[in-house]
């Protein structure tokens, strides 16, 4: 099988939407390097094109080693079920910034980002503001630095089978849900497609828009 694209590191690869992001890069026989909490939570992702690294991101981790040999990197972090304000800011930020630094100095291609609808107008969403305003923050820190990116603002995350539907969208004008198999689709289509390059989009389910892998997804 030819390869069509080198390394990609997954960050929160052990999540449900990371996981499924891993799956699909094997699926296009993409080798993945991964980062697992713990030894049991790593057994989910035994495959031999998958290279697994235990360690918690909390954590001061190599991450200059981490981001060696690799060509993308794709980040599932997210602290949605905590409402810790010092742990959104290191797992949501200070991470970010982290693995950032360390793939301008190992000439990574490319950075995808997770992000959120709604992070330009967060106190739409009071419960979520914190949250939304420090995605916010980080996806700045990423913009702004010299590494070629992509974000991807998603809607209200749901675990039901991929609809193959999705919308995108720009100005973070959009509103709904979004499967996590068809959000890990569009995650995966911004390393493999050349247009997804410095955009920044949101994506939702919508009846009729067309699959996550459609050609032109970001044009």
């Amino acid at each position: 099988m030819t390869t069509p694209y080198g390394t990609v590191l997954v960050v929160g690869a052990t999540g449900e939407t990371g996981y499924s992001v891993v799956q699909l890069l094997r699926r296009n026989g993409i080798a993945v390097r991964a980062i697992a909490r713990s030894e049991v939570k790593a057994e989910a992702l035994a495959d031999p094109g998958v290279a697994v690294y235990i360690g918690d991101v909390m954590d001061e981790l190599p991450w200059y080693e981490l981001m060696d040999g690799v060509q993308g990197v794709i980040s599932t972090l997210g602290t949605r079920a905590t409402k810790d304000l010092a742990e959104i800011e290191i797992v949501e930020y200070i991470v970010l910034g982290r693995m950032v630094e360390n793939a301008l100095q190992q000439d990574v291609s490319q950075f995808v980002l997770m992000s959120s609808i709604g992070v330009e107008h967060p106190d739409t969403f009071p419960v979520l503001s914190h949250l939304l305003r420090v995605k916010r923050k980080a996806e700045m820190y990423l913009i702004r630095s010299r590494l070629p990116y992509t974000v991807v603002r998603t809607g209200g995350l749901i675990n039901d089978p991929a609809l193959n539907d999705v919308q995108v969208g720009r100005g973070d004008i959009l509103q709904g849900q979004i499967t996590r198999a068809d959000a890990a689709q569009v995650l995966v289509q911004a390393l493999l497609q050349p247009e997804a390059l410095n955009q920044v989009v949101e994506i939702v389910n919508s009846a009729g828009a067309g699959p996550a892998d459609r050609p032109g997804l970001f044009a």
